[in-house]
């Protein structure tokens, strides 16, 4: 079965590539398909570590932009790690 295609207009008026649905009837947008995914990243012991040594004592986006992290994913694991701000 052929895919189905057709080109969409974006907010800016700009012409998207065309899209397709695929054999199981799953929309499939090439630039997204090409974009990385954003998979969540493991935290590391080195990551933990900071936590345990920071967390409370620094201000959380202080912390969050030396990992990396955003400051809501390094409040949800100072919270599984039994961490408080106090």
């Amino acid at each position: 079965m052929a895919a189905a295609r057709l080109t969409v207009e974006g907010k800016q008026g700009r012409a998207h590539q065309a899209l397709s649905v695929d054999d199981l009837g799953e929309l499939v947008i090439p630039e997204l398909e090409a974009a990385p995914d954003l998979g969540k990243r493991p935290w590391t012991e080195h990551e933990r570590d900071v936590l345990r040594s920071y967390y409370g004592r620094k201000k959380t986006a202080a912390i969050a932009e030396y990992l990396g992290r955003t400051t809501a994913a390094v409040h949800k694991q100072a919270e599984g790690l039994g961490l408080t701000r106090r």
